[in-house]
């Protein structure tokens, strides 16, 4: 062979081994697009879960604000009723028994803000004298009423505890002001405890905001059920006067500084009064000058209160504090990591056209030499897979956080008790962490197989229960939309055969899916045949849907990568364009080919993918007159489903992990499942860990183990283990996710791998086989 031979003929090798470089131009622009758009709806999503998380809080601590306010407020009543009771009980309540009563009542601990009680008499201004000297005559030489007035009736504060305090007030005519006044009336006619106005109290010298709560108390024997009748049984009234922000002292440490409020009265009599301002309140109350929080105010509520028979209003609103407490900072992060996921994933793909280039350029320029360019396009090829691994990774890492803690807060409580809003939040990020899972999964396929690096297995396949599966899964998303799915034998089909079972399911499952994603109504049909030609036996599977079909041009670029038949598909259904790509490629690996037969606008289309068939020795043959549907095999020809494991676990686990949100994430799965588990976050304590069990008689089940931590990596631990003949098994726990790196697992002497994000179910049934396995069980029993 010549040398100009070699180099045309080391060229035609690497233009078959990797795609064309005008479809994968594309990749890098639209994977960053798919990525910055799922960005940006998970941000969105974030933030309205968040607001709406923030405003329940809000309104949660504003309800108990409120409560507490209505607390303090109306207990002195219960203290005034209780006068009511003793003087309703004696035909004479003289000046001490009231004294002893009201300084059995506690004052200062029972009714903060409260000044004392009194007990008020209506005095007729013509018996104003004679009232004073039997007053006086009661141990009671000083006292007089004041201000006098002209007025017919006087009502006197004849009784007043404790007196130093409220020396000015005792005697004092309430009829002489018009607020006072007004609130001895309406409680004496309604006959029941009414407040005043705002006022300034007598007996207080720093001009604060004052309240007066009364009592009515009729002459015993007496049931008055009209004004007038209340009126004409008037035996008088017990008062307690008020500070109202005495009696809301340190409500700011209840509030816990997350809320500042005013009060205001907004009774007809006055149009709208302050009672009580917070900012002012704080500044008096600590002393502060500039250090009044009077940021925030991001929720705000109005709550109206009937008091004493006046109309308030609390105007409540958030401070800076609070608002500071929610997690702000989360969109920006989410949009952030959004960012970065689609870099990388555009990186990858840049990495696949880039690397495929880079080798033709080296064919195309590089000396006669053809060892040499042999050389350098390998290590071409290396670095991209070292690459692709490399991210696969970085992105899987961050993604088990996201699956995994979503399906945590599904899990967590009664989800159907939780807000619209939060339950759209998760199902949002978990759909769209899948998708991402998705897309990043599908391109290390595509790159596995540009690398030629996808091995395909023989081995005994169970195609009955594998069809009963995907049918099983896919049936649901279809009845969603009112379409039926169906699959049939129209062929005597073996029930076991020859083949790869995983790369056949997932040919199948792109096909059906692709199906069930498109079509809205009508059916989606599944038929299976076995057909012979010069070749040999071939299985033929053809799905054929009522989807809305496509046109000849649509299907000119249908099994190129990242290419989708309309640009309007990405928008609706989402996807990266690689799914009938990678399904094809498969199939070719296989030995066989994925088609589209027909397809028609509005009608629906055909897909076939055609197999080498060849039969297990005892394979039994399901015809088409006795099967129409799997779900019926599974039934009827005595074919039973793989039983599913129990997820409950038993035993000691230690877990070595160093990522602290994945530590917890798996610790929180096997705790729940009821394992018993110890946590290290490097392998050399993981390994004096095992060692000082096993010397104990104490012995840990299994061992799960990151592949990447410090001091002592999972490759390390294993090796280690395995050399001084400890047979525990061991399961890796790693974000690569290339063949290669299973095979370097097992190698190290794992006895399992399970892949990043954690998958739930995968993780409790991995550990479950490897405990119940090889005498474990029985250990654990004794």
């Amino acid at each position: 062979m010549t040398q100009e031979n070699a180099v045309e003929n080391t060229r035609d090798d690497l233009l078959k081994s990797v795609p064309s470089g005008t479809l994968l131009r594309l990749a890098p622009a639209v994977l960053f697009a798919v990525g910055l758009i799922l960005a940006i709806g998970l941000a969105t999503a974030s933030r309205t879960n968040i607001e709406a998380e923030g405003r329940l809080q809000f309104e949660r601590r504003a309800e108990r604000l409120v409560l507490d306010i209505q607390r303090r407020i109306r207990r002195p009543v219960f203290g005034l009723k209780g006068a009511r009771g003793m003087y309703r009980a004696s035909e004479n309540v003289t000046r001490r028994e009231f004294q002893a009563y009201v300084e059995s009542q506690e004052l200062d601990a029972e009714y903060p803000g409260v000044v004392g009680f009194g007990f008020v008499e209506r005095v007729p201004r013509a018996e104003l004298d004679a009232h004073i000297a039997r007053e006086r005559a009661d141990d009671a030489p000083d006292y007089s009423v004041h201000p006098l007035s002209e007025d017919e009736m006087l009502y006197v504060i004849k009784h007043v505890v404790p007196l130093d305090a409220n020396r000015d007030a005792w005697g004092f005519n309430l009829g002489s002001e018009p607020r006072r006044l007004e609130a001895v009336e309406r409680a004496i006619r309604t006959g029941q405890p009414a407040m005043t106005a705002r006022i300034n109290l007598v007996q207080d010298q720093q001009d604060r905001v004052g309240l007066i709560y009364m009592v009515p108390i009729y002459k015993a024997g007496t049931d008055p059920k009209t004004p007038e009748e209340r009126e004409a049984s008037l035996l008088g009234l017990v008062d307690a006067p008020i500070l109202i922000e005495s009696a809301l002292e340190k409500i700011g440490e209840q509030t816990e500084d997350l809320l500042r409020f005013d009060i205001y009265d907004v009774s007809e009599d006055v149009s709208s009064e302050v009672l009580f301002d917070f900012k002012q309140f704080r500044l008096r109350e600590e002393g502060l000058e500039a250090e009044i929080d009077d940021d925030g105010g991001r929720f705000r509520s109005r709550e109206n209160l009937r008091i004493g028979g006046r109309s308030w209003v609390i105007d409540i609103e958030s401070t800076g504090k609070f608002d500071a407490t929610l997690a702000n900072q989360a969109p920006a992060l989410i949009l952030l990591g959004g960012l970065l996921l689609s870099t990388l994933l555009a990186a990858v793909a840049w990495s696949l056209g880039h690397s495929r280039e880079h080798a033709l350029r080296l064919a195309t320029t590089m000396t006669r030499d053809l060892a040499e360019a042999k050389a350098r396009a390998d290590a071409a090829n290396q670095s991209k897979t070292e690459f692709l691994a490399n991210m696969s990774h970085e992105i899987r890492t961050p993604l088990t956080s996201i699956l995994g803690y979503t399906n945590l807060l599904r899990d967590e409580g009664d989800i159907s008790k939780a807000p619209p809003e939060r339950v759209n939040a998760l199902n949002t990020i978990q759909s769209a962490g899948e998708h991402l899972l998705t897309v990043i999964n599908d391109i290390l396929d595509l790159s596995k197989i540009e690398a030629g690096k996808i091995s395909v297995e023989k081995v005994e396949t169970p195609l009955v229960q594998l069809l009963a599966g995907i049918e099983g899964l896919m049936r649901p998303r279809a009845a969603a939309k009112g379409v039926s799915l169906h699959t049939e034998f129209c062929t005597p089909v073996p029930d076991r055969i020859i083949s790869d079972p995983t790369r056949l399911r997932q040919i199948l499952m792109n096909l059906i899916g692709n199906a069930a994603k498109f079509t809205t109504k009508g059916a989606i049909d599944v038929r299976v045949y076995v057909t012979t030609n010069e070749t040999g036996g071939r299985l033929r599977f053809e799905i054929k849907d009522t989807g809305p079909g496509m046109t000849p041009a649509q299907t000119q670029t249908l099994f190129k990568p990242f290419t989708q038949a309309d640009t309007s598909v990405t928008r609706r259904h989402g996807g990266t364009g690689l799914g009938l790509s990678i399904s094809r490629r498969l199939a070719e690996i296989m030995g066989g080919d994925v088609k589209l037969e027909a397809s028609e606008p509005g009608v629906g289309s055909l897909f076939s993918l055609e197999l080498p068939f060849l039969a297990v020795a005892d394979a039994r043959l399901l015809h088409e007159s006795c099967v129409t549907r799997t779900a019926q095999v599974e039934g009827e020809d005595g074919v039973a489903p793989v039983p599913t494991a129990p997820l409950n676990l038993e035993g000691r686990y230690l877990l070595a992990e160093d990522n602290v949100v994945n530590q917890r994430l798996i610790l929180f799965h096997l705790k729940k499942a009821g394992a018993h588990v110890d946590v290290t976050e490097n392998g050399r304590e993981a390994l004096e860990m095992i060692i000082a069990a096993d010397a104990a008689g104490n012995s840990y089940q299994l061992l799960l183990t990151d592949m990447q931590m410090p001091e002592m990596d999972g490759y390390t631990l294993a090796r280690t283990l395995r050399d001084r003949a400890n047979d525990i098994p061991i399961i890796a726990l790693t974000a690569h996710a290339m063949a290669e790196d299973r095979q370097k697992c097992i190698d190290a002497g794992c006895n399992d791998y399970v892949t990043k994000p954690i998958d739930r179910a995968t993780l409790l049934e991995t550990c479950r086989r490897w405990v119940y396995a090889n005498g474990v069980r029985q250990e654990i029993e004794r």
